[in-house]
C-alpha cells in the first residue's frame, strides 16, 4: 500500500497562511510546518494511513521514534 498525507490539495490561504485539512489533536489548530507532504508505503493500508498522517503531524525528526516501531514500512518526507 501507498498513502499520502500532506497539505498540497485540502487547503485554504488567509492573509498568506496555508491552513490544511490535517489538525494537531494536541493544540487543536491546522498543522503549521515546512512539510509538504509524506508517504508511507508498507503491507497494511491502515497502517500506512495512521502513520503518513501522524508523521505529518510530527514531522520529520520527532517521527524517528514512531517509525523504529514499523520496520516493513517505508517513509518519504517532502
Amino acid at each position: 500500500c501507498v498513502v499520502t498525507s500532506g497539505n498540497y490539495e485540502r487547503y485554504f490561504e488567509q492573509d498568506n497562511i496555508r491552513y490544511c485539512h490535517i489538525f494537531n489533536a494536541l493544540t487543536g489548530y491546522p498543522v503549521q510546518g515546512k512539510l509538504k507532504s509524506v508517504t508511507v508505503i508498507g503491507p497494511q493500508g491502515l497502517i500506512c494511513d495512521a502513520l503518513a498522517t501522524c508523521c505529518y503531524i510530527l514531522g520529520e525528526e520527532e517521527s524517528s521514534i514512531l517509525l523504529g516501531q514499523f520496520e516493513d514500512y517505508s517513509v518519504l518526507f517532502l
